[in-house]
């Protein structure tokens, strides 16, 4: 199992899947490609219902960078930011 899916397990449990965003984004020659993934806190405030949640979402400001991976491949980074992530909220 990867980061990604230990990170997407870990969210639905808690109920709150729809709390993160990723970017991706990719650099460097075709032969070459390095991706850099982000994954963010995506939530906005005026729609969000806090009751509803648990401690988890006092972490996720809109846009906050909770873990950032480069690699050679697209899954590879985001496993690396999902590692990231899941540390990030696990320790809170």
């Amino acid at each position: 199992m990867t980061a990604s899916h230990d990170l997407n397990n870990y969210l639905q449990e808690k109920q709150q899947s729809s709390l993160l965003a990723w970017v991706e984004q990719s650099s460097g020659p075709s032969h070459e490609t390095t991706w850099t993934v982000q994954c963010k806190g995506s939530y906005n405030f005026s729609l969000f219902d806090k009751n509803k949640y648990l401690r988890i979402a006092d972490l996720l400001v809109d846009g906050q960078v909770l873990g950032t991976g480069k690699a050679a491949t697209k899954q590879a980074a985001k496993d690396v930011a999902a590692r990231q992530a899941l540390q990030v909220l696990q320790s809170a």
